[in-house]
């Protein structure tokens, strides 16, 4: 599995989360940019795939239910320069999902958001109620697959 496809969602892994983008063709990805320690609020940028990935391995999300590519990539061109990046809302994992598949999600925070119920009181009866949730929310997704 060496090539990467036009509009698949991709993402690298970096040591404490995933970043996501969408390939657009041509060895360039679309995806929020954020300098780390920054003032800088974020943007949506089309940069190159390899600056994308920053030397990290690439994994491709696989889908149940997808928009036909030339949606995608036009949901993704739409999006370019848009700066209203927020970690919880509107990251980059929410735009990626949101170009593939037409619903703005984002896996890692949702599992963080789990784990932090989990601990207060008060929410703990309702964490198996929300991981359940989350589970149907990606049962859309069907795999994570590794580019060699």
């Amino acid at each position: 599995m060496n090539v990467i496809d036009t509009a698949e969602h991709i993402f690298a892994r970096r040591q404490v989360y995933s970043h996501h983008g969408l390939y657009v063709g041509n060895n360039h990805v679309i995806h929020f940019y954020k300098e780390h320690n920054s003032k800088f609020d974020g943007k949506i940028i089309k940069t190159s795939l390899s600056a994308f990935a920053q030397e990290d391995e690439l994994y491709r999300v696989v889908y149940r239910k997808i928009l036909p590519a030339s949606e995608s990539i036009q949901n993704a061109y739409g999006k370019l320069e848009e700066s209203e990046y927020n970690l919880l809302f509107n990251n980059c994992e929410h735009f990626a999902t949101w170009c593939k598949t037409g619903k703005s999600q984002s896996k890692q925070v949702e599992a963080v958001r789990n784990i932090m119920l989990s601990l207060i009181p008060p929410f703990q009866i309702l964490t198996p109620i929300v991981a359940v949730k989350g589970i149907f929310d990606y049962a859309y997704i069907v795999n994570i697959e590794r580019f060699n």
